[in-house]
């Protein structure tokens, strides 16, 4: 029978072992967030702050974080763990040259989401709300790396990652479009409102005059 893999209970041991290097270091602090991230048989994933979403996973990846002091500032700065279906821990998530890490840009607060292959950068995204900074920046890459991982070659790579943009682009201007559309609605809402309002009062101001 084969060996079921306690995913839930090595996370719980990882962060364990994350917490305790951090907080025997100076002007660091581990922070206790993180982000449980379950790859199913299917090659979909499950994600959740709590480590029971990875009970029923092949693999899993863990996004733990730390704040350093940098120059005068802490800043919040995060690592990518990954269980493989043996149940190995490895830093960072590494499959047949592909490469998911979480690197800052420019600037400390400036924290990336990125995928490689072979070392060429071809999907990143920035941290979301403060709260769960990297849920949904990880479902979107997810998705875009199970379109990628299956091609034969890195010119239908390139081919699906610039199409790909084009319609992240699309999809954020509709959602601004109908984020314009509910505004101008409510004002025409307000304005309506305001108008019966006035015709009111001008039939009272009538009433009291006769």
């Amino acid at each position: 029978m084969e060996k079921q893999i306690d995913f839930v209970e090595i996370a719980k041991n990882v962060v364990l072992e994350f917490k305790a290097e951090y907080d025997n270091q100076k002007d660091c602090d581990f922070v206790g967030y993180q982000l449980y991230v379950s790859i199913m048989e299917d090659g979909s994933i499950q994600t959740s702050t709590r480590p029971n979403v990875l009970s029923k996973g092949k693999e899993c990846l863990i996004i733990l974080t730390h704040s350093d002091l940098a120059v005068t500032n802490y800043y919040r700065w995060y690592v990518i763990k990954y269980i493989d279906e043996n149940g190995n821990v490895h830093n960072g998530y590494f499959s047949n040259g592909w490469h998911i890490e979480i690197t800052s840009w420019g600037q400390f607060s400036n924290q990336i989401l990125s995928l490689s292959k072979d070392n060429e950068s071809l999907f990143s995204e920035s941290q979301g709300p403060w709260e769960n900074p990297w849920d949904e920046p990880f479902h979107r890459l997810w998705d875009f790396y199970q379109l990628v991982s299956q091609c034969s070659s890195m010119e239908e790579v390139k081919f699906i990652a610039d199409n790909y943009e084009l319609k992240e682009k699309i999809k954020k201007q509709n959602e601004e479009i109908s984020a314009l559309d509910f505004v101008k609605k409510k004002l025409e809402m307000e304005r309506d409102q305001y108008r019966s309002l006035f015709k009111e009062m001008k039939e009272m101001i009538k009433g009291d005059n006769k």
